[in-house]
């Protein structure tokens, strides 16, 4: 099933991930290829690199990255959505076996499966490329921002066998200061607390985030506890920086599952 503006999964630069996703990882929804590094910025994400700065691509391989998104402002009664992206290189007949679980940093261990594909309206779009691969979108309404929090801190994770090789990826989910947020790669291993769900601007639009240097201190109920240690404003797309930014320096941040495989 193709999604379109209608389903909240509108797609503008037609790059294969649609505008909400290119907010939660911070790619530009008005360019194919953000930092024009020649690598487009869906291979960039599927492969966990760095689409705001350019960088040399990793060997042509299966891929899986997974996404979580909230709704629109001004649409609160929609649910958050899971967005999981393959790539494939021989077809989706590679795909061998997959599954979905909630990890829950009070319940170490215990993975509570999530039988995506049994979810209401779930949406595939498929994608063959020349040089690229076959890519994959399945896209998964949830539950309401509002149940979703209930679960914080958390993990949704995913694996997939694919060609006989195993793959896994996650998103982190934690409470920002009462916003649904995740913890996003920016590169050279910052991170940006980023919302999940598009913020209403705040005038004026600085164009700006505030990317994290973080180092872990210890462990914790909520999983490993990482303070800030550096913090400064950079570039990415129509997002506020605000003065509070240099200010966090010293602050604490709970991460359930760490930083691994972010």
């Amino acid at each position: 099933m193709q999604a379109g503006e209608e389903d909240g999964l509108a797609d503008t630069d037609g790059d294969f991930l649609p505008d909400i996703v290119e907010w939660a990882v911070l790619t530009d929804p008005l360019s194919p290829d953000t930092d024009d590094d020649g690598i487009g910025d869906f291979v960039e994400v599927v492969q966990h690199g760095t689409p705001r700065h350019p960088g040399l691509g990793t060997a042509h391989d299966h891929e899986l990255r997974a996404v979580m998104t909230g709704p629109a402002p001004g649409q609160s009664n929609d649910p958050a959505m899971l967005h999981l992206f393959f790539r494939f290189f021989g077809g989706v007949s590679q795909l061998q076996s997959f599954r979905t679980w909630l990890e829950l940093p009070a319940y170490p261990g215990v993975q509570v499966p999530l039988d995506v594909l049994s979810f209401a309206n779930v949406q595939l779009r498929q994608r063959l490329t020349t040089n690229d691969g076959h890519w994959l979108h399945v896209a998964v309404p949830m539950v309401s921002e509002q149940v979703l929090r209930s679960f914080l801190p958390c993990s949704i994770r995913a694996e997939a066998t694919i060609g006989g090789t195993v793959t896994q990826a996650g998103v982190r989910l934690l409470d920002a200061k009462g916003v649904t947020s995740t913890l996003t790669p920016f590169g050279d291993g910052r991170f940006v607390l980023q919302s999940i769900g598009r913020l209403t601007a705040v005038l004026p639009v600085s164009n700006k985030v505030c990317v994290f240097t973080l180092e872990a201190v210890g462990q914790g109920q909520g999983g490993t506890l990482y303070q800030i240690v550096a913090a400064k404003c950079e570039d990415a797309n129509d997002l506020e920086c605000g003065p509070s930014c240099r200010g966090s320096v010293g602050e604490f941040i709970t991460v359930p599952g760490g930083l691994q495989n972010l």
